[in-house]
């Protein structure tokens, strides 16, 4: 009897549980499967099944470790660029203080070159004063060897000159060499003046 319902049950359904199994275009027609050929194709099945399931497992473990290795592959991203934009901010008060220091520099080239200016301006002044002491002191060679002009102002602030043709080497301005006219009341002596030259407007 319960063989009957086998083969009836493989008639029907191919002999295997409805939905389970191989196909029907894998079993020939009018052929039947017995139970133990049944339950050998369900393990192999199962077997099948569960190889995908450790596969699919590995995948998706793989999976959560590329993206656990993205998500720290984004943090170290994100610790980069805060270090690139410190080190950005520090070159930007870097050249922040180079632009200063440049223009601190320009002011003493300037303040430097202004220096050079009166430096130089101030080189030709002691160079005219050189000449100048050079030109005295030439003048006052010659009237060593030629004469000397005297001049002395009275106390309403007239003036007389004389020339002495030989300079005593003891004559100063307040021990003036004797000259005609010089030594009297009206002059002061101590007021006597040595010129090389006769003043201007001044007559001998």
């Amino acid at each position: 009897m319960g063989a009957e319902a086998s083969r009836a049950q493989g008639a029907c359904c191919g002999g295997r549980p409805f939905g389970q199994g191989a196909s029907p275009e894998e079993v020939e027609e009018g052929e039947f499967m017995e139970p133990h050929d049944v339950d050998k194709l369900l393990l192999e099945n199962r077997a099948e099944v569960e190889r995908a399931l450790e596969q699919i497992g590995r995948r998706r473990t793989e999976v959560q470790e590329s993206a656990r290795r993205l998500e720290q592959q984004r943090a170290e991203a994100t610790e980069v660029a805060k270090q690139l934009e410190a080190e950005r901010q520090e070159i930007a008060g870097e050249w922040s203080r180079l632009e200063a220091g440049r223009g601190t520099l320009r002011s003493e080239r300037e303040e430097v070159q202004r220096l050079q200016a009166e430096l130089e301006a101030g080189q030709e002044a002691l160079q005219v004063e050189r000449q100048e002491v050079s030109r005295l002191r030439a003048e006052f060679q010659a009237s060593q060897k030629n004469s000397w002009w005297f001049t002395c102002a009275s106390t309403d602030g007239q003036k007389k000159c004389s020339d002495a043709k030989v300079l005593p080497h003891d004559a100063t301005p307040t021990r003036p060499p004797a000259a005609d006219g010089l030594h009297s009341e009206e002059f002061d002596p101590r007021r006597l003046s040595f010129e090389t030259r006769l003043p201007a407007g001044m007559t001998r």
